[in-house]
């Protein structure tokens, strides 16, 4: 599962800095895609 944790980050951080081009992605937006990568990793977690 820590392989799948890390692709799950890795993932994160990626389309974080394809938002960085993108003008019209916003704060609200990028929390929206944390919240969205924090309750991945919850279930993860939950299935161990």
């Amino acid at each position: 599962m820590n392989f799948i944790r890390k692709i799950v980050l890795d993932l994160n951080l990626f389309l974080k800095g394809l938002a960085e081009e993108c003008p019209d992605i916003t704060k609200e937006d990028l929390n929206q895609l944390d919240n969205i990568t924090n309750k991945i990793l919850n279930r993860l977690k939950e299935n161990d």
